[in-house]
C-alpha cells in the first residue's frame, strides 16, 4: 500500500510540474522590474536594523542564519526580527502606497 501510495504522489507532481511548465510564468526579472518603485524608498525609512535584515535576507538573498551569526544573535532572534521587519515594512508600505499593496505592489502607480 505505502508503495502505490508514493507512486501516486509522484505521478501527481509529475501532472503537477507539466501543467505550471505549460503556465505564462513571468521571469525573475520580469517581477523585479514591476515591484513597486517606493520600496528603497519605504525600506530606507524604518529602524536601521529592521532595514538591514530586509536588505540583507529579503532582497541580497543572505540566509537568516548566515545574518544572525555575523549580527552575534540566534537565529531565532535574527527570525523574530525579521518577522517584526516585515510587518513594519507592510505598514509602511500600506501607509504609502495604499491600494496597490494589496496586490503585491506590481504595477505600482504610488508617487
Amino acid at each position: 500500500r505505502s508503495k502505490a501510495a508514493e507512486e501516486s504522489r509522484h505521478r501527481a507532481f509529475e501532472k503537477e510540474a507539466e501543467v505550471l511548465q505549460q503556465q505564462d510564468v513571468p521571469s525573475l526579472d520580469a517581477v523585479n522590474a514591476a515591484i513597486c518603485a517606493c520600496l528603497d524608498e519605504v525600506v530606507a525609512t524604518l529602524r536601521p536594523d529592521y532595514s538591514d535584515l530586509i536588505r540583507r535576507i529579503d532582497l541580497g538573498g543572505e540566509s537568516t542564519s548566515e545574518v544572525a551569526q555575523s549580527l552575534r544573535i540566534s537565529t531565532n532572534n535574527a527570525t523574530v526580527r525579521l518577522h517584526r521587519a516585515r510587518q513594519a515594512l507592510r505598514n509602511s508600505l500600506e501607509r504609502a502606497c495604499g491600494v496597490c499593496t494589496k496586490h503585491g505592489c506590481l504595477n505600482c502607480t504610488c508617487s
